[in-house]
């Protein structure tokens, strides 16, 4: 059989989604000996990107996600392909797309945070309409969690037989030793001269970035810690709030912003942080606090939406709303030697349930299922 595969948001900047599209590749083109694979990409990463197999070829597509051309051109692109199967790995799959097809939904964070500027209502709308009219049309959907299978039914009228839960996995790389010498470089290109608390991810209103600042302003003037707080991921100017907040406590010393992070350094960066916060107010899965525990960095998480089912009792969970609380919580992990002792053994036994291996595998048996139902 044929496959196609929607990787327009390939690449290691995409993160998340990115993240998923890359892992799963790598192995499912592993895997399967028997079928044949389009892979649909975007420029740069169509050039850089090289088969591992002559069952693998790679097709370079115009058209960005989330735009007029996705909508249109992108279904000119596909019918050029003899398709038995296409999988879009997020919901945005073309509304007038006819063909045989499985959507992977991660979340369905952006109805309930669709942006802050003046074009966030039609934005929702519009997303609602696509959104709901994918998943009916989709053969079968791909939840990365129990969450986030139970929020799509709440809130849209579709088969639940329809829906397969597979987690998703961790990168090794996380879990490997780190080097003395990258750390001590890390250190210095960053000024990291006193211990540190770590945010991973987009700075986004859902993630609640600025909760965890005020967090950190009560765990410095209330309780005299002396940490640093450093962000990792692209700032994102329609989200002026984190910056405000900033500015406005007075914390530009006491906060690292490093932007965007190849994974080579974000291992050292997990590797030397002192802890690793999530202060989401949403989350479909969550990536980075698994490759915190296997990185033997003790976490502290919201206990909202998915995380504790991800997570289990390898994590100290906060109110994502109650800013005092996650203090207590983070300052509770960082002075208690066998709190934090204990959080990195079941951490690292966590981190043993969720494998981009098996990811694949149960992916490749709903493609056999739904190619011969």
């Amino acid at each position: 059989m044929i496959i196609g595969i929607d990787a327009r948001m390939y690449g290691a900047e995409q993160t998340g989604i990115g993240n998923y599209i890359r892992n799963l590749t790598n192995y499912l083109f592993t895997f399967d000996k028997k079928n044949q694979y389009f892979i649909f990409l975007l420029e740069p990463e169509f050039s850089s990107y090289i088969p591992p197999s002559p069952l693998v070829t790679k097709v370079k597509v115009k058209a960005a996600w989330y735009t007029f051309a996705e909508q249109f051109l992108l279904i000119r692109d596909l019918k050029q392909y003899p398709i038995d199967l296409m999988h879009f790995p997020h919901f945005n799959a073309p509304v007038f797309y006819r063909q045989k097809y499985i959507l992977t939904i991660h979340d369905i964070t952006q109805k309930y945070f669709p942006g802050l500027n003046f074009t966030a209502t039609l934005r929702k709308q519009a997303y609602t309409l696509v959104f709901n009219h994918n998943i009916n049309y989709a053969k079968r959907l791909i939840s990365v969690s129990h969450y986030t299978k139970n929020d799509i039914l709440k809130n849209f009228s579709v088969n639940p037989e329809k829906i397969k839960v597979i987690y998703e996995g961790i990168n090794a790389c996380f879990g490997e030793i780190d080097q003395e010498k990258a750390t001590a470089a890390l250190k210095n290109k960053y000024n990291l001269n006193k211990p540190f608390i770590l945010y991973v991810g987009v700075l986004r209103e859902h993630k609640n970035v600025v909760g965890l600042i005020y967090a950190f302003n009560l765990l410095l003037k209330r309780y005299h810690l002396d940490f640093k707080l450093v962000l990792v991921g692209n700032p994102d100017p329609r989200y002026p709030k984190i910056q405000e907040t900033i500015k406005e406590l007075g914390l530009n010393k006491k906060i690292v912003q490093v932007g965007f992070v190849p994974e080579k350094e974000l291992v050292l960066f997990y590797r030397l942080a002192s802890i690793l916060v999530l202060p989401s107010f949403r989350e479909g899965f969550g990536f980075t606090p698994l490759e915190a525990m296997a990185s033997s960095t003790p976490v502290a998480s919201s206990k909202s939406t998915s995380l504790p089912e991800v997570l289990g009792n390898a994590a100290c969970y906060f109110d994502p709303y109650n800013v005092s609380e996650m203090a207590a919580v983070i300052l509770k992990i960082l002075t208690n030697y066998e709190l934090k002792k204990k959080l990195i053994i079941r951490g690292q036994k966590r981190v043993k349930l969720f494998s981009w291996g098996k990811c694949a595998k149960e992916t490749l048996d709903l493609y056999n299922e739904v190619l011969y139902e």
